[in-house]
């Protein structure tokens, strides 16, 4: 095993998660051919999340230390998250004078006058 510390390029479809995503940088040259997506999606009112895993085949190359190795059929998985929350607590750093944030309005922990 060993740990890929670059920033990569990755290339997919998202019309079609089960078509086959490129990951390429300076060290890392692979085809992710996917076999199965596991979809996930909750909207709710302050939360909403959206992903897919999808599960397939590495193929290609990648540098380690200073030697290339070839991957062929190596099983694994890659994944897109989308996470969206809002944080409805008073946040002290926002309350600059002369500004709309410098006197909150009632709610959770401001209590209206």
């Amino acid at each position: 095993m060993h740990r890929i510390g670059e920033e990569l390029d990755w290339h997919y479809d998202t019309a079609d998660w089960l078509a086959p995503w490129r990951i390429s940088g300076q060290n890392v040259e692979l085809e992710f051919t996917p076999f199965g997506d596991r979809t996930s999606r909750t909207e709710l009112l302050l939360v909403a999340s959206r992903g897919h895993q999808c599960l397939g085949h590495f193929t290609g190359s990648v540098l380690v230390e200073e030697r290339r190795v070839r991957i062929d059929g190596l099983l694994g998985w890659a994944e897109q998250m989308r996470n969206r929350w809002w944080d409805t607590s008073p946040r002290k750093e926002l309350q600059r004078p002369g500004t709309a944030w410098s006197k909150p309005g009632p709610g959770p922990g401001n209590p209206a006058p």
